[in-house]
């Protein structure tokens, strides 16, 4: 909530600067990779599937401004998505490309 709040507003303080990612080799990469799956996993599940009706509800009442700042939020929200949709097709093709060239157990 604080999130959204901050973004309406067009300002967020405070909070650590994220390090540029880097190759660190396979194991430290994949290690990283299924870190980061996981949280956008459980958001998904356990928050944004299930508030999709109570969203529908919210988005009909907004007006004005706050429609417009939704607005520009969703825009943002389907390029991120659909850029997130066509990478994480491109890794776990790289991820099962990986697996076959496992030697044999």
């Amino acid at each position: 909530m604080q999130r959204a709040i901050q973004q309406l507003r067009g300002r967020v303080r405070g909070g650590l600067r994220r390090k540029e990612a880097k190759r660190q080799g396979l194991v430290a990469d994949l290690a990283e990779l299924t870190r980061l799956t996981r949280p956008w996993n459980d958001f998904q599940e356990r928050v944004w599937a299930s508030g999709a009706s109570d969203y529908e509800q919210e988005v009909r009442g907004l007006k004005g401004e706050a429609a417009g700042n939704v607005a520009a939020m969703l825009d943002e929200a389907t390029r991120n998505l659909w850029s997130l949709f066509t990478r994480a097709g491109e890794a776990a093709k790289l991820v099962e490309a990986l697996r076959k060239a496992l030697p044999a157990r």
